[in-house]
């Protein structure tokens, strides 16, 4: 049993047990659990084969019959909240498909460049999309699947979407390669009108933005040289009353690309370049898990729970491209 160090000890993170999971070809950058708990769904990025993997959680098998990619990368998955339509985001654009079988996938509106995050909203009202090229932001409305008019413009790609549980804010993280701006965008929902002042002023790329389930708080990761205030590091721990800091988190030491609350909040996971690339952080009082948890998967782009709270998945480019951990 690989183990985080258990509820004594570390803030009620559970021990958690390897899982064997199909052939992984390639180097994973997405995943997302269904609601169900029954799908795992898994975007690669330098697969000779297909870029895109679904697992059935029950024997951790490969689905068949899912769509193809050949050629491209996939940068974004997102099951809808009803599990019905799992969005994929792509090298070019967009696609949704049956998020069950036999639901039926839909036609998805043309976005621009490639897609690199999709995130619905849990009221499953809206679709976001951030992509390579401008206007960098899609807002899709689910109801008909069309391009919701007068949504935000960037200034630069983005790489990260978030709407918190209520679906009344969308967290958005982009580059800064364009404008020198702010990478870190906050927006009500659905007047789309953006939150001023929000966060410390992040110089340098916002890779994952990620709110906790009680929408008190919003994790940033991502590569910064600096900040406007009195920040630092790789990931930052914002309160959303006044998104002002809400303490200083332990640094992971390298560009982070995934953060994840728990589904009860009380821990979040963290992965990226550092070493280890991935780490548990305990919610009250931000303290590193002390643990001997290291997945195989290097170069972390990814973490994922499920709803249920059973499983864990740490997704990277390099080692393991796949772990997969049961708290069963």
């Amino acid at each position: 049993m690989l183990r985080v160090a258990g509820s004594s000890d570390s803030g009620g993170i559970p021990d958690w047990s390897s899982v064997t999971v199909a052939d992984v070809e390639g180097g994973a950058f997405s995943a997302m659990f269904n609601p169900a708990g029954s799908r795992l769904a898994v975007g690669h990025i330098d697969s000779s084969v297909n870029n895109f993997t679904l697992y059935d959680t029950s024997d951790w098998s490969k689905i068949v019959g899912t769509p193809t990619f050949p050629g491209e990368r996939v940068y974004g998955v997102a099951f809808s909240p009803d599990g019905k339509y799992l969005a994929l985001g792509h090298t070019s654009g967009l696609k949704i498909v049956d998020g069950l079988p036999g639901s039926g996938g839909v036609t998805a509106p043309s976005i621009p460049g490639a897609g690199l995050a999709c995130s619905f909203s849990p009221d499953g009202a809206y679709l976001a999309v951030g992509s390579s090229s401008a206007p960098y932001l899609t807002i899709i409305d689910t109801s008909d699947w069309s391009i919701v008019t007068g949504a935000p413009v960037l200034n630069d790609p983005c790489g990260a979407v978030a709407f918190n549980n209520a679906s009344s804010i969308l967290a958005v993280g982009h580059e800064q390669a364009n404008s020198g701006n702010d990478g870190l965008s906050i927006f009500n929902v659905p007047s789309w009108v953006e939150v001023t002042g929000a966060g410390p002023g992040y110089v340098g790329d916002v890779n994952v933005v990620a709110f906790s389930p009680n929408d008190s708080l919003l994790l940033v990761g991502g590569d910064f040289n600096g900040f406007a205030g009195s920040f630092s590091g790789d990931t930052s721990l914002l309160q959303t009353t006044s998104w002002g800091s809400a303490g200083v988190v332990p640094q992971f030491g390298g560009e982070v690309y995934g953060l994840a609350f728990s589904p009860d909040g009380s821990y979040f996971g963290v992965a990226g370049n550092g070493n280890p690339s991935f780490k548990m952080v305990v919610t009250a009082g931000l303290s590193a898990a002390s643990s001997t948890f290291h997945p195989a998967t290097f170069n972390g782009r990814a973490v994922a729970f499920s709803d249920d709270g059973n499983f864990l998945a740490v997704i990277g480019t390099f080692g393991t491209f796949v772990s997969v951990y049961s708290s069963q």
